[in-house]
C-alpha cells in the first residue's frame, strides 16, 4: 500500500520549488489532501470554495499536472473537492 499523503506533500515540493512564497502561500497551503484511488489513479483534494477551483483550473493546471504526472504517474487524475466553511459550520 502506497502512503499517497506523503506522495502529495511531494507534489507540493515540486509545485513550492516552481512559484514565490505568496503564490505557494495563497493558492496551495489552504489545499488538503483527501483522498487517492490507486484502482481509478484518481487524487482528491480539498479546496475552500469555487472560485478557489477555478482560479486554480486557469492558473495553475499545468504545474499541478506535472507534479502529479511526476510523483504519481502519467494516468493520474485529479478530482476536487469543494469545502465551503460556513459561519454554521464555525459555531457547532
Amino acid at each position: 500500500m502506497i502512503d499517497a499523503q506523503a506522495l502529495w506533500q511531494r507534489c507540493l515540493e515540486l509545485i513550492h520549488s516552481r512559484l514565490n512564497e505568496s503564490q505557494f502561500a495563497t493558492w496551495f497551503q489552504p489545499i488538503g489532501f483527501k483522498s487517492y484511488n490507486e484502482e481509478t489513479k484518481e487524487v482528491t483534494i480539498c479546496v475552500p470554495s469555487q472560485y478557489f477551483y477555478e482560479y486554480l483550473e486557469n492558473n495553475y493546471r499545468r504545474i499541478i499536472y506535472l507534479a502529479l504526472f511526476r510523483v504519481f504517474g502519467e494516468d493520474t487524475r485529479l478530482v476536487y473537492s469543494v469545502s465551503v466553511i460556513t459561519e454554521q459550520n464555525v459555531m457547532e
